[in-house]
């Protein structure tokens, strides 16, 4: 009996220490990869007028894409992205979006009072991604990603970099029907073009085509490494 009990007492003693161990390394991680004061953001002092301008801008060219009566270029600058994500009162001063040798980049600034031990810290981040379309077939993948001005580790980094994260959106008819219509779109020094074909009678009730190989599953490794600045490689 007096076994049993010593077994019981000293597995609850292993448990404690586990638990205890293991919201000190929460902690840590709290403590290393967060702030206690927010950041100011780039780009994210948005005026309602470029807000709705912006939004103007889109509608009319929603409304150019739906007729298809010609081919379309629509050219929208970074200020304009901000603009859009200024709309949602959520992420208003909390994300704003630059552009950094060709890749877009993400700052964020938000609140962690919601998560545990997370009350008056803040997660101050960046996100880098490479965004490229070429014949309806859109590529997105993860550059670079850094908190609380740290690398994310590379062996989290290198398993992120090969997956194409807008592959999901093939799963959506109508999003893969639109993005067939795509013929390209680039990234330029402070601006996204996208370039839209005029649609085809005989092509617009099809079913879309199934999307090619990298779309699917991960990024090839001519997506993945090749256009990486030398100093995130």
């Amino acid at each position: 009996m007096v076994g049993c009990l010593g077994a019981l007492l000293l597995m609850t003693l292993i448990a404690g220490v586990g638990v205890w161990g293991a919201y000190r390394f929460y902690q840590n991680q709290l403590e290393q990869f967060t702030s206690d004061a927010p950041v100011v953001l780039p780009g994210v002092d948005v005026s309602q007028e470029q807000v709705d301008a912006t939004v103007q801008k889109l509608e009319d060219f929603e409304q150019q894409f739906e007729d298809g009566l010609s081919p379309q270029e629509l050219i929208i600058t970074v200020e304009e992205i901000n603009a859009l994500i200024a709309r949602n009162p959520e992420l208003r001063g909390r994300v704003g979006v630059t552009i950094d040798e060709g890749n877009l980049r993400a700052d964020v600034s938000v609140p962690l009072d919601e998560l545990p031990g997370g009350k008056g810290r803040f997660f101050n981040g960046s996100l880098t991604m490479h965004v490229e379309l070429e014949e309806g077939v859109l590529i997105a993948y993860l550059v670079d990603a850094q908190a609380n001005g740290r690398a994310v580790p590379e062996f989290l980094m290198s398993a992120m970099r090969k997956e194409n994260l807008a592959k999901d959106l093939y799963r959506d008819v109508e999003i893969a029907k639109t993005l067939q219509r795509c013929e390209k779109l680039t990234v330029e020094s402070d601006r996204i073009i996208l370039r839209v074909r005029q649609k085809q009678a005989d092509r617009a009730n099809q079913e879309p085509a199934e999307p090619l190989e990298p779309v699917q599953g991960e990024v090839s490794e001519e997506f993945n490494t090749s256009q990486f600045p030398a100093s995130q490689q």
